[in-house]
């Protein structure tokens, strides 16, 4: 998640206003998602495209890979 930030992601929800957001989120699985699914965290991230488009989404895995 570090990389995907360097790449132009934002590291934590921005609350409200995250709705006029143009860059997307890459963050943890929330506790709630972890307790349904055991060992979820070990190859899962939550992405939150906000605006920013596939394209963009893809770049960032990409390159952060």
């Amino acid at each position: 998640m570090k990389q995907a930030e360097k790449l132009g992601a934002a590291p934590n929800p921005v609350g409200a206003e995250s709705q006029y957001e143009f860059v997307p989120m890459f963050y943890r699985v929330s506790s709630t998602f972890k307790e349904a699914i055991p060992n979820v965290e070990e190859n899962t991230i939550r992405i939150n495209p906000m605006r920013a488009g596939a394209d963009t989404i893809i770049r960032i895995l990409k390159n952060s890979i």
